[in-house]
């Protein structure tokens, strides 16, 4: 806001200000304070739209985490629900592994004991062909 440049009320030559050029001086001051006085009122309604935002937007955030936190505990308690069908699951993984090491050493046992049983009967053939006692 610029305010216009103020001038001294014209003075009489005896130094006394008139009542015309105070009244006019008033005019001007009481124009320039509606002007600052309707600001102020514009400005404070800007203010109170702009806290209203705010305030609607913290109560629907509030609402959006009271939501959350709902969802949360239902999620929270499905999990402890399931916590022993997890643990039943950890217990048979462990066995599964234990299981298969067994498999495992078995098949080489087996393994090992189908290539002696090759080479007995290679070594049978070649006594066959080859003559031998």
């Amino acid at each position: 806001m610029t305010t216009p440049r103020r001038r001294t009320p014209a003075k009489p030559k005896d130094g006394t200000v008139t009542d015309d050029n105070t009244q006019r001086a008033i005019g001007r001051l009481e124009g320039q304070m509606q002007e600052v006085i309707s600001l102020l009122k514009s400005q404070d309604q800007r203010s109170s739209d702009s806290r209203a935002r705010m305030h609607e937007a913290q109560e629907k955030t509030a609402r959006e985490v009271h939501d959350l936190s709902g969802r949360v505990g239902k999620v929270e308690g499905a999990v402890a629900n399931m916590d022993p069908v997890f643990q039943r699951v950890g217990s048979l993984m462990e066995r599964s592994k234990g299981i298969l090491m067994v498999l495992a050493i078995i098949w080489l046992f087996m393994g090992g004991l189908i290539l002696e049983g090759v080479k007995w009967i290679g070594q049978l053939v070649a006594k066959a062909v080859m003559g031998g006692p």
